[in-house]
Formats: C-alpha cells, sequence, structure tokens
C-alpha cells in the first residue's frame, strides 16, 4: 500500500514545486525583479509574457483528469476488479510521469499531466476500497 500512496502521492504534489509564483531579487540588480527560477515550468519551456499562464494549466489539467478518471475508473475496478485497475494505473502514472519528465514541449507536458490525473483516481480510490476490504 505504501508504495501505491508514494507512486499517486508524487503527480498530486509536484505541481506546488513547478510553479514559478515568486519574485526573487536579481543579483545583479537590488530592486525586487520577477524572473524565472531554475528549475520552474517557465524557465524550462520559456514561457514568457501572454504564455506564462500556460504552467498553471498544468495543475488545470491533472484536476481536470482526476474529474474524468472519477467517473469511470471506482466503477471498472468494481466491474473488473481492483487489482487489474491498480496495477494498470500505477504502470500508466508511472510511464507517464517518465514522460512528462523528458517531455519537449509545454503542450505535451499538459496532456501527460492530463493523463496523470485520470489514472491518479484508479490509485488512490482503489487502494482505499481494497484496504478496508482485506484489513477490516
Amino acid at each position: 500500500m505504501a508504495i501505491v500512496w508514494g507512486l499517486s502521492a508524487m503527480p498530486m504534489m509536484v505541481s506546488a514545486f513547478l510553479v514559478n509564483d515568486a519574485c526573487v531579487p536579481s543579483l545583479n540588480n537590488s530592486s525586487l525583479k520577477c524572473a524565472s527560477q531554475n528549475g520552474s515550468l517557465a524557465q524550462e519551456f520559456g514561457l514568457t509574457g501572454h504564455k506564462a499562464v500556460m504552467v498553471e494549466y498544468t495543475t488545470s489539467a491533472f484536476l481536470f483528469g482526476v474529474v474524468i478518471g472519477s467517473t469511470f475508473l471506482p466503477f471498472l475496478s468494481d466491474k473488473k476488479g481492483r487489482r487489474l485497475v491498480l496495477l494498470s494505473s500505477m504502470t500508466v502514472i508511472g510511464l507517464t510521469g517518465c514522460g512528462s519528465a523528458f517531455a519537449s514541449g509545454i503542450y505535451s507536458f499538459i496532456v501527460l499531466r492530463f493523463m496523470q490525473g485520470i489514472f491518479f483516481t484508479g490509485c488512490s480510490v482503489t487502494i482505499g476500497s481494497w484496504h478496508m476490504k482485506v484489513f477490516l
């Protein structure tokens, strides 16, 4: 159960570390200047100006995927079995996580985050009901 939570918690929490919300003081200038931080999506994909808002779409895509996945994956786990849904969801989350690490553009990253959101529900809801069935 711990490996399932460890694998499924990473995509959920990673958004907080990738979004560039803070303004940092520039080393060349004493004034507070907003600049892309190292490791942020804005810096990674070169999102400046009006395209900077696309960073926020990654979190929205993940949460929209959770909404979509929660409509059918719990029913599928009751119909086909929790183990099948859980293992396939873990596999897809792992593959899309690796894919998003090597994404070449923001659009492919958003699509992969959406897919992670869909299958996040397959892990989080299925493991909870499976745990209740086994241990209670």
